[in-house]
């Protein structure tokens, strides 16, 4: 079924609506069943009278914008029951049965699938391009009345019940839809909140530990100021922690509207410049191929780069470390996209961690190693599934690592 939105009471009053229409177009069949008999029984320019009327209805199903919101149903409903009509004299008078079965299913097989306006636009044309032939097609027909009221007693209330129960399934969905935008806009809500109230105890805490520090600098032995540094230590950690947690929880799925034309390369470069004193601090050697143009939004693409970066130079053995940054358009399965990739010779990682790497919190050595949050692989994870995209690493122990991830061309 359509939804127009995901409001529950707004559902609920459309499937009340809805339900009346149907049930309207329910008390009226008999009325079309004696219209329908008329028309195919008489001459050739009232069978053309039939299908301008069911092309008016085309018609008028797009033509009221302002109300086809609640005429959509009705229009589409009428539409289905009309084949019916056309199907059950075509049966009792002979007519090929493969043919009424293979618009029968044809039918069935639409209502079940129909999800846009443009898709039922489809239906109809080709609807009533079939139903069009078969008018004109159809022989005089002896009527037998006592079937047709059997068999709309019977198909009815099928119809009914598919309708119902499709209505109730979608609200349902709606509901858990609801119920779940509303708890991660709480979840968000609590973690802006804690991380808040927690990062100014946090600075209290650093202060007045650098503050000991100094004013008894040389009352504390070797030992003492070695438990300070720790303290310390501990205390950026946990800020870095909760600013890391905050970045990954305000990642947002919805992110069409942020998406402009950005300059990967310039990007590249900012995130080169924000890194600079631990580049030169471990002499790492950066290179990288010209990157695209690209539609994406530019917080993005810097976080993914600037972890991914930051990640090849943490993990460097004793070489001096080689990262490598290229993109390459690729076309598979009808969908392009770009596909980046960040090449280290780094310490690299055991083929059973690749999933693990990417969970959040994660870590795969201890902080006396090397220090790390455990959340920026999960950030650019949660980036690039925002995406529609894939993120990847191709390692081996001891020989380097090589992220991949890709992003849809828009």
């Amino acid at each position: 079924m359509l939804v127009y939105n995901t409001d529950i009471k707004d559902v609920k009053s459309e499937l009340t609506v809805f339900r009346l229409y149907f049930l309207i177009i329910i008390i009226a069949n008999p009325v079309f069943s004696l219209i329908f008999r008329r028309f195919f029984v008489e001459s050739m320019p009232q069978k053309l009278v039939i299908s301008a009327i069911y092309l008016a209805i085309l018609f008028l199903s797009y033509k009221i914008d302002f109300i086809r919101r609640r005429l959509f149903y009705f229009f589409y409903y009428l539409s289905f029951l009309s084949s019916f009509q056309i199907g059950y004299l075509l049966i009792i008078n002979n007519y090929s049965p493969v043919y009424y079965m293979s618009l029968f299913l044809f039918n069935i097989w639409m209502s079940l699938t129909i999800r846009t306006y443009t898709q039922l636009l489809i239906y109809q044309i080709v609807s009533f391009t079939v139903l069009t032939v078969s008018v004109l097609m159809l022989p005089n027909p002896f009527i037998n009345k006592p079937i047709i009221i059997a068999i709309n007693t019977l198909m009815h209330p099928l119809l009914l019940f598919v309708f119902i129960i499709r209505m109730q399934n979608q609200e349902k969905l709606d509901r858990l839809l609801s119920e779940l935008n509303r708890s991660n806009m709480e979840l968000k809500e609590i973690v802006h909140i804690s991380s808040h109230h927690l990062q100014e105890p946090q600075r209290m805490i650093v202060s007045y530990l650098q503050l000991i520090e100094r004013q008894y600098k040389n009352k504390i032995d070797e030992k003492g100021k070695e438990y300070f540094g720790y303290a310390v230590d501990g205390a950026i950690w946990m800020k870095q922690l909760i600013q890391d947690l905050v970045t990954y929880t305000n990642i947002s799925q919805q992110y069409k509207n942020s998406l402009t034309q950005i300059n990967g390369e310039a990007i590249l470069l900012q995130v080169i410049g924000s890194t600079k004193a631990t580049i030169e601090q471990c002499q790492a050697i950066i290179t990288h191929d010209p990157l695209p143009i690209l539609m994406a939004d530019e917080k993005d693409l810097t976080l993914l780069l600037y972890h991914l970066i930051s990640n090849s130079l943490k993990f460097h053995g004793q070489e001096t470390p080689q990262i490598h940054i290229s993109a390459q358009n690729r076309k598979q399965n009808r969908k392009a996209e770009w596909v980046f990739s960040i090449r280290d010779n780094g310490i690299g990682i055991a083929q059973q961690h690749y999933e693990r790497i990417f969970k959040i919190f994660e870590k795969l050595h201890p902080r006396s190693e090397f220090h790390g949050t455990g959340i920026g692989l999960p950030i650019c994870r949660k980036i690039v599934e925002r995406y529609r995209g894939e993120i990847w690493i191709e390692s081996e122990e001891g020989k380097g690592s090589t992220f991949f991830f890709t992003i849809p061309i828009q």
